[in-house]
């Protein structure tokens, strides 16, 4: 298995004020770059503090740490707004291959949203209390709700930040999609991969080969290794943790977008060594009811026919197909 080293891409550095816009397009140009080669980079110096986002992962630990029957009482199950905990194997990100489902279980945060009856993905988060999940104190229930919610809001400031240089990237407009954003399905997901052995003969994955459904992730994971990405679709190839830095991949929509200049590239998980394994992605897509149209920017931005699709429909349309909790209904 090769190692690919793919672009790290530095959002930091001090720019004066008159240089900014010369800085965001050459980070526009290198994500665009990166997006058409790789469909994967890193982000470093994304201006989220280090020791906080350890704090996550040791809130996150804690959380899956809790016995079975307090984690289901908080079950995505238990909502159509599809917030909270997915059991190992609720997921099955490649069917035609896998025998059981990933070896992973989940947590899903999202915006704190009245409840709606008809719209997907908008709606109150599920979060763990001492009636629920009584191995938890009350102090402890809410300092896990609140560094997830500072955490996803933090996210999504970086998040905005990527779609900007995207657009720039496609269109020489860094405010291209601002329009799509102003209410986006963003989503934190804990990740706990359990200490199973991976084996491709048998069909056992830690987290089966896909592509995103969305726009953009942004990806934190411990020390172990484990991503694979399939290279230019002829190999896969390693991506290694890198300290202090998001692992970004393009989505879906967006390789629709672009019209395929950008790679929605498959990637998948192994667990190879036996160890438990914890990550945690940030899914950022538009709003629930944006028309997204791709644009040929080679041919006078005139809207591609019969290509626009309805952002939330299709989110509900791939994750209907791959998650055993999640209903159409």
């Amino acid at each position: 298995m090769e190692r690919i080293e793919i672009p790290v891409i530095s959002l930091g550095g001090k720019v004066e004020c008159e240089d900014y816009e010369a800085h965001e397009i050459e980070l526009g140009s290198k994500v665009g770059a990166a997006c058409s080669e790789y469909g994967f980079f890193y982000i470093s110096d994304h201006g989220i503090d280090a020791e906080f986002i350890e704090e996550v992962f040791e809130c996150s630990k804690l959380f899956f740490n809790l016995p079975q029957i307090e984690k289901d009482r908080i079950s995505t199950s238990t909502n159509r707004h599809y917030r909270g905990y997915t059991r190992i194997g609720e997921e099955t990100l490649d069917p035609t291959v896998q025998k059981m489902g990933d070896t992973k279980e989940g947590f899903y945060i999202s915006r704190e949203e009245p409840s709606h009856d008809t719209i997907r993905f908008y709606g109150p988060n599920v979060w763990p209390t001492v009636e629920l999940c009584p191995s938890w104190n009350e102090s402890l229930c809410k300092k896990f709700e609140y560094v997830m919610m500072k955490y996803h809001m933090l996210c999504e400031l970086v998040a905005v930040r990527i779609v900007r240089l995207l657009s720039y990237a496609l269109y020489q407009d860094f405010y291209r999609f601002d329009s799509v954003i102003q209410k986006p399905m963003s989503f934190v997901r804990l990740l706990h991969y359990s200490s199973q052995m991976s084996s491709e003969s048998e069909g056992i994955l830690a987290c089966g080969s896909h592509s995103d459904y969305g726009l953009i992730t942004l990806l934190q994971t411990d020390s172990n290794p484990g991503l694979q990405i399939f290279y230019k679709n002829t190999q896969w190839m390693n991506v290694e943790p890198k300290l202090n830095s998001f692992i970004v991949n393009i989505g879906d929509m967006t390789e629709l977008l672009s019209l395929g200049r950008f790679k929605s590239t498959m990637h998948r998980v192994l667990n190879e060594r036996g160890v438990e394994r914890y990550s945690i992605p940030f899914f950022f897509d538009p709003d629930y009811n944006a028309v997204m149209n791709p644009i040929d920017s080679d041919k006078k931005d005139r809207i591609t026919q019969n290509q626009s699709f309805k952002a939330g429909e299709y989110l509900s349309s791939k994750y209907s197909k791959t998650h055993a909790d999640f209903s159409m209904n």
